[in-house]
This record gives structure tokens, sequence and C-alpha cells, in this order.
């Protein structure tokens, strides 16, 4: 059985894997929360967090392309600002030989989530429940109050109440 947030493999017997299970315990937060967020009528400012690192240079080139994908999508459907460290940090990490890892990049993101993210969206991907800068960016939007949201790449579980 999937999961019905994030399609992952559920926990048996139940409709959740075990990540979107601890973010539903988690006071006032759920995965697909939507309190006080109306795209339609006001322009969000949109974090999307993405897993990158891996060891393969091609993966993560093609983590890259399917986050810029979604970074775009999600522009197109809500004409809000989007940014994606992923897409950010990965031109960074060819041409310059930055780093791969969170540690890296873990202060920018941090700053930019909580000075200027009105919301967070995460592109739920495999690995993206291991993913270190994830689940940092995750407890982060959580303890600052954010909106958190769970998006196929595929963008079938976009919200309705997003589109134009």
């Amino acid at each position: 059985m999937k999961c019905s947030s994030c399609n992952n493999q559920a926990i048996e017997g139940q409709d959740l894997c075990s990540v979107c299970a601890k973010l539903r315990q988690i006071p006032g937060l759920a995965p697909t929360r939507q309190v006080g967020l109306n795209l339609a009528k006001r322009t969000e400012q949109i974090f999307l967090a993405f897993p990158y690192t891996h060891n393969s240079p091609k993966e993560r080139r093609n983590r890259y392309s399917a986050c810029l994908a979604m970074a775009n999508e999600i522009q197109r459907k809500t004409n809000s600002p989007v940014f994606a460290p992923v897409v950010y940090g990965h031109p960074f990490a060819v041409e310059y030989n930055a780093g791969i890892d969170f540690k890296t990049w873990q202060e920018l993101n941090t700053t930019i989530l909580v000075q200027w993210a009105s919301v967070l969206i995460v592109g739920t991907c495999p690995g993206w429940d291991k993913s270190k800068g994830i689940l940092s960016e995750l407890d982060c939007a959580s303890a600052h109050d954010k909106p958190i949201f769970l998006v196929r790449p595929d963008m079938r579980n976009f919200p309705e109440w997003s589109f134009r």
C-alpha cells in the first residue's frame, strides 16, 4: 500500500509512510496542511526542498533536472516565486566544484527558509524521506509555523486550490 500523502511505501495497516506519520504527530502540522494558504488570492514565496546529494554525478544531474522542472511547474501554476536550493546550487557544484552536501548549503537554505519563504513544498521523489537537508528543512519550517506540503514531482497531488 502507498502513502496517501507522498506515495512512498505506507506502514502496514496504515495509509501513511513513517515520515508522514511523524509529521502528523507535530501539533498543528499535517503534510497537506492548507491553513492560511490561498495561492489564488495572493502570492506565496515558495521554498522547494528536493533531495540532491548522491555519489553519482549522473544521479545528481537527474535530480537537478527533476527539481528544475518541478520548480518551473509550481511557478507557472501559482505565479509565485520559487526558491529551490538544488536548482541554485547544482551549477556551482558542476562549474566551480562547490560542495554537494547539505552542510555546504545549510546556512543559506535556513536563512532563506526562515526569512523569505512563506511555505515549504517538499518534492517527494525517492530518497526525500532520508535526506538530511529535507529533514532539517522540515524541522525548521515546522518550528517557524510555515505550511508544509508534500508534493510528488509529477505534480499529480499538487493542491487544486492553488490553480489559477
